[in-house]
């Protein structure tokens, strides 16, 4: 663990392109800095296509998007799409505390596709500090002999975080079936060779159960 220039407890950093189901890329707690700022997508210099899954527990701060500005604070959590553009940061007279993790992969795609999360999105006074918190300790542990388990287990626990606020997202999309959602994983995937054992993985259930349902 270590703080970066941003004034960030850094519990994980993997700054290599990460292929494959889930990679994680940063993860950690932003500490109050009234000069925190952060910029994505808005120039050449800095495009990002990774997903921040974030949440304030003190302080405030600002996001803005092309032509909208948001104020966000303590008990919101906010989720940034990969490739959009953003610009966020902390209240100079009460800067953010905040608990991130920064991934990429096929996984989160695939959950973002399922729930139809494509746009970014702010949830008011929904806690997901906990679930983040376990994020962040399994990386603090994790060794080249539990990366695998690991990263499934993190799988997990962002799968249980999109499911926790996609009700409360402001679009209101109805939440699709357990059918539709296959329906819809297979639609997207014609173009690879899929097997059952696949969408086991992917949904988290049994081949049979997989069966069963379709």
């Amino acid at each position: 663990m270590f703080y970066n220039y941003k004034q960030e407890k850094i519990f994980y950093i993997n700054q290599h392109e990460g292929k494959g189901i889930l990679h994680v890329f940063l993860a950690g707690i932003t500490t109050p800095n009234a000069k925190y700022k952060s910029t994505h997508n808005t120039n050449a210099d800095n495009l990002f296509d990774k997903y921040q899954f974030e949440y304030v527990f003190g302080g405030k701060g600002i996001i803005e998007t092309p032509g909208k500005k948001y104020e966000i604070g303590a008990g919101d959590f906010f989720f940034l799409n990969k490739s959009k553009p953003h610009i966020y940061y902390s209240d100079k007279e009460n800067p953010l505390e905040k608990i991130f993790v920064t991934v990429s992969g096929t996984l989160v795609d695939r959950l973002t596709e399922a729930y139809s999360m494509k746009e970014s999105v702010i949830i008011r006074k929904v806690n997901v500090y906990t679930q983040l918190s376990r994020i962040l300790e399994i990386l603090s542990k994790m060794d080249s002999e539990t990366i695998s388990t690991d990263i499934d287990d993190i799988g997990l626990i962002l799968h249980e975080i999109i499911q926790k606020v996609h009700p409360l997202c402001p679009e209101k999309i109805e939440l699709p079936t357990e059918a539709e959602k296959m329906k819809n994983y297979i639609e997207n995937n014609l173009d690879r060779n899929f097997t059952l054992e696949d969408m086991s993985s992917f949904f988290f259930q049994s081949k049979i159960s997989i069966t069963r349902i379709f």
